[in-house]
């Protein structure tokens, strides 16, 4: 019996990554649009919630947070390869490193405390954590974030390209990133 090969698909990871950051973006911002509109903002669109009251900023980052969740917790169960539309259309699967079923569980530990609170600082739904905690505490700590973000995406980028080729996500979510066979 041969040995499977650990392929491991850089281009296409990154590849689904910006597929998924661009559409979980877009619809983690449809909410927030929303209560803009409730609030009387122009049509103007923006992404960010420290325009409106603090009211309005809670159910909004709310609802931002829950389509991420969604997005990346809940429809990759929908399939049992773990696939979020960017995986799915660049062929790529998500498999626990135990053999069993992915569950909800497992996504939340990985997208959404692995990529959203340690490495998001590029996602909508991290924009509203950060805006929001910047309103309540009113200091500006978006430097902090930024600093703590680098250093866990640098963290991250090693560990990819490390012998189990895994993301920090990947790892304290016990789950690997490959091609579908």
């Amino acid at each position: 019996m041969e040995k499977e090969k650990s392929r491991h698909p850089y281009i296409k990871r990154f590849a689904a990554f910006i597929v998924d950051w661009y559409l979980s973006s877009i619809l983690a911002a449809l909410p927030v649009f929303v209560f803009q509109s409730i609030h009387g903002q122009d049509l103007v669109l923006n992404n960010g919630i420290e325009n409106l009251p603090v009211a309005l900023q809670i159910p909004a980052a709310i609802a931002g947070l829950l389509v991420y969740t969604l997005y990346f917790c809940v429809f990759p169960l929908r399939n049992k390869k773990g696939q979020t539309p960017g995986r799915r259309l660049l062929d790529l699967e998500l498999q626990k490193l135990t053999g069993y079923e992915l569950q909800f569980k497992d996504l939340f530990i990985r997208d959404f405390v692995g990529v959203l609170l340690l490495q998001g600082n590029l996602t909508n739904a991290n924009v509203y954590i950060m805006s929001f905690v910047q309103d309540l505490t009113s200091t500006d700590i978006i430097p902090y974030y930024q600093s703590f973000y680098t250093v866990f995406v640098l963290i991250s980028l090693g560990l990819v390209f490390s012998k189990k080729r895994q993301t920090l996500h990947d790892l304290i979510s016990k789950t690997k990133l490959r091609e579908a066979i």
